[in-house]
């Protein structure tokens, strides 16, 4: 484990510890805010059924979940760039895999490598003939919005659910 890894573990543990993740009043909070502990399969499962038939609404739900995400971390950190690696070093631990994010010229290329839900795909589908992280693609799109604030168009390239080695997704600036 690197340092940033153990930074990590003792946030989450820090939370825990803290109470902003507690169960009150019959609800589970996180960072003082209501939520609910979902499995892979039911993610994946909704994913799906709602995607076969608009795969836009997907991205828009995983939009969603990354707007929150801005909302709790962007201020963790003053640069965006500790951020992003804070974020990659978080989410092997709340099980969604280990996201690379690299930054290139007006472009970046984030890759999930063990993709847990294109893993879950696989074994609930079979292989996919299209990528199917629509939801994780909109997670993305909004992080990377809300931290470099500027506008941006994710696209996945590679996944998992199709046999690909790992899920990759492109991000591009958005010129207004």
């Amino acid at each position: 484990m690197d340092n940033s890894d153990l930074e990590a573990e003792q946030y989450l543990q820090n939370l825990i510890m803290t109470k902003n993740v507690r169960v009150e009043d019959g609800r589970l909070l996180l960072l003082g805010r209501p939520g609910v502990m979902l499995n892979a399969e039911f993610i994946v499962s909704f994913s799906k059924y709602l995607g076969d038939y608009n795969s836009d609404s997907v991205v828009k739900l995983g939009e969603n979940l990354g707007d929150s995400i801005t909302k709790d971390y962007k201020n963790r950190f003053i640069d965006p760039n500790k951020t992003l690696k804070f974020l990659s070093s978080i989410t092997p631990l709340v099980g969604v895999g280990r996201i690379n994010f690299n930054i290139e010229n007006e472009q970046v290329i984030t890759t999930i490598s063990p993709s847990v839900l294109g893993e879950t795909y696989v074994k609930l589908f079979g292989l996919a003939k299209t990528p199917q992280c629509h939801f994780v693609e909109g997670v993305i799109n909004r992080l990377l919005e809300g931290i470099l604030n500027k506008k941006f168009k994710t696209n996945e390239i590679e996944c998992v659910s199709k046999g690909d080695n790992n899920c990759k997704f492109l991000t591009t600036e958005v010129k207004t």
